[in-house]
């Protein structure tokens, strides 16, 4: 639903300097999913609160592995419906999370991350 280019340049700009939401983005979804745009923003809301209290508890456990997929999902949900400062925390504690599993480090540096969400 996003476009290469604008994912491309996400990765970029750190995500304190991120719009927390595009307008543009935002409304040209809502205008793809049309009649069903609420519905689905609604599972957005309900899924997002899910991948954060996942997100929050994996970092408490100090449990880097734990932290990567609830914000892998995250991550692409939100920039789907424009919310690129979301998505681009997303993928912080994503990438950050999977080199910690890598090299068997715990995730205490995303913590000022973890904490914005």
């Amino acid at each position: 639903m996003y476009s290469k280019a604008v994912m491309a340049g996400s990765a970029r700009v750190p995500h304190r300097e991120r719009a927390l939401v595009d307008w543009a983005d935002f409304g040209r979804v809502r205008t793809e999913l049309g009649a069903g745009f609420l519905r689905i923003l609604g599972y957005f809301r309900e899924d997002g609160d899910k991948a954060i209290t996942a997100v929050e508890q994996a970092f408490r456990d100090r449990n880097a592995a734990a932290l990567v997929i609830p914000a892998h999902t995250l991550k692409g949900e939100s920039a789907q419906f424009g919310a690129w400062r979301l998505s681009a925390m997303a993928e912080e504690i994503e990438m950050t999370a999977r080199r910690c599993v890598e090299f068997r480090e715990s995730p205490e540096e995303l913590i000022e991350t973890v904490v914005a969400l």
